[in-house]
């Protein structure tokens, strides 16, 4: 199992004092970006530890320990922010979507393919998930029963139907 998630993406400085907006469609900000929890930013996982956040407008505003200049954070913009799930705590039944791409799906043992990329919806989030074909499912309770994190694998109800209209 891969520890690392993908939260979002460093898109641009903001201001001189080292903050960095953020891009992110992750659930759990709340756990997420606190003060003192570390992020892991680009391919070699550089940790960071964040030192102040807020929201403004679409994106979201971090600074990090050590990081108190737009000099020292410039290196960072385009590349993408982790955090380590280990160092979460979750409850059992608590996910980060990141964590859901790649993970096979299944309703009523049947095998309906795996998650290949979560977008974006005005009303709620979609799981583009790939079988035979593309198909689409809202990432709501409705739709999702559970998600076994050591096994990468989705339990759904419902989806069946959802397969069948198209």
């Amino acid at each position: 199992m891969n520890d690392f998630v993908l939260v979002g993406q460093i898109v641009a400085l903001h201001g001189l004092d080292g903050k960095v907006k953020v891009i992110s469609d992750t659930n759990l900000k709340e756990k997420i970006f606190v003060v003192g929890q570390n992020l892991y930013v680009g391919e070699n996982y550089q940790a960071l530890k964040i030192n102040g956040y807020q929201i403004s407008g679409k994106y979201d505003l971090l600074s990090f320990t050590d990081f108190l200049t737009g000099d020292l954070v410039a290196a960072f913009i385009g590349q993408n922010l982790y955090v380590k799930l280990s160092e979460l705590h979750l409850a059992k039944d608590e996910y980060l979507i990141g964590e859901l791409i790649g993970a096979k799906i299944y309703e009523n043992s049947k095998d309906l393919g795996c998650v290949k990329e979560i977008l974006k919806g005005k009303a709620y989030n979609y799981l583009k998930c790939k079988n035979r074909k593309e198909y689409l499912i809202p990432l709501i309770k409705e739709y999702i029963v559970s998600f076994d994190r050591e096994k990468k694998i989705i339990i759904t109800q419902g989806v069946e139907q959802l397969m069948d209209l198209k």
